[in-house]
């Protein structure tokens, strides 16, 4: 039975091109990534759980399905009304987890790229359908365009003035998963330095390469970290 859900759809962007040179150091780098994912792969599940008689805490976890560099995530609306779970809780476990896979897939050259929506879905046992992935998919490859995870109107609307969404320019809200990744970062600043010039340095090989498709990526994703992130100066 279909339920109104939100559910994100992910892509690692520069999956093919990483297989294809058969570098067997980035090539372990990616096994590692999707064993991982493989392992996170479950059905959605929500619980109150008792501190004691004055507090309650919820376990929340989303269905998660994984098929090569394509990862879905998706949260049931009904379930976590049900609790009193705000729809921004969501939110917050996506953008941290768009983070950790953004930070293990940027060691071996790959970027993130999404689409969020809210609507109707089936996902369980690892069969994964409906309108919301579709809609999730399409802004995904036809209106993402570089490496950012973008928001249907709908979803905008529902989960609107979080921390972790930003208005785009072209009138598009995104996922700060960059925040996410910062935030969490030991050291953030340090992070955000080592990873800027990681992403520079990609810029550089690409253009060297003469790879223009790849470039464009990765100087989108450089800009990000200028505009969304701190700068750290010298």
């Amino acid at each position: 039975m279909l339920t109104k859900q939100i559910v994100a759809f992910i892509d690692l962007l520069g999956f093919s091109s990483i297989i294809r040179q058969n570098d067997e150091v980035r090539l372990q780098q990616v096994l590692g990534l999707l064993k991982q994912l493989a392992d996170a792969v479950g059905e959605f599940n929500i619980a109150e759980i008792a501190k004691s008689e004055q507090r309650r805490e919820v376990s929340l976890r989303p269905a998660i399905s994984a098929f090569s560099d394509n990862i879905v995530f998706s949260f049931r609306l009904d379930r976590m009304r049900k609790l009193d779970i705000r729809e921004h809780a969501a939110v917050h476990y996506l953008a941290h987890d768009v983070a950790r896979i953004f930070m293990r897939a940027i060691d071996f050259g790959c970027a993130v790229r999404g689409g969020i929506a809210v609507g109707d879905l089936f996902h369980e046992g690892r069969v994964v359908f409906g309108p919301a992935l579709v809609e999730a998919y399409e802004l995904e490859s036809n209106f993402a365009h570089e490496p950012r995870v973008l928001l249907s109107p709908e979803a905008a609307k529902l989960l609107k003035h979080d921390s972790y969404l930003v208005r785009e320019d072209d009138g598009f809200d995104s996922l700060h998963f960059l925040r996410a990744a910062f935030d969490a970062s030991a050291n953030s600043l340090d992070w955000h330095a080592k990873t800027r010039a990681r992403v520079e340095k990609e810029c550089a090989t690409l253009k060297d390469k003469g790879n223009l498709k790849g470039y464009q990526y990765w100087s989108a994703l450089l800009t990000r970290f200028d505009r969304l992130l701190p700068r750290r100066e010298n």
